[in-house]
Order: C-alpha cells, then structure tokens, then sequence
C-alpha cells in the first residue's frame, strides 16, 4: 500500500477497486464500503477468529496511511 502515497485520489481508488468502474466519492469511502466491508464479512462468513479491535486499528492505518 505505500506505493499509493502521493498518488492522486481517482488513482488510488481505481486500484483500491481492481479498476473496475464503480462511483466513489472519495477513497475512504471506496475502501470501506468496496474493501474494508466485504473483507470483514468474508471473515465472518468463513468464521475465522479475529479481534475486531485489533483489525480496525490495523485496517484503519493502511487508509490513513493512503490519505
């Protein structure tokens, strides 16, 4: 994900999105709506133990660090 620093934000939500044409507003909105939350309801669908705390802490340094 730090190749995305200093790259534009349609940039960054084109790759967040494999480049697929969907309507984001902004790249935290794409990446939450279109990343964070299919990949947590993966998690639970396979039920795989996690701590939630934990993952948004993770998962919410790689956004900022994309902002």
């Amino acid at each position: 994900m730090h190749n995305l620093r200093g790259v534009e934000d349609q940039e960054v939500i084109s790759y967040l999105l494999g480049y697929e044409k969907y309507q984001a507003p902004d790249v935290m909105t794409a990446y939450v709506n279109y990343v964070k939350q299919p990949f947590l309801e993966a998690i639970n669908y396979f039920k795989l133990p996690y701590k939630r705390e934990k993952l948004n802490k993770k998962l919410q340094e790689i956004a900022d660090s994309l902002i």
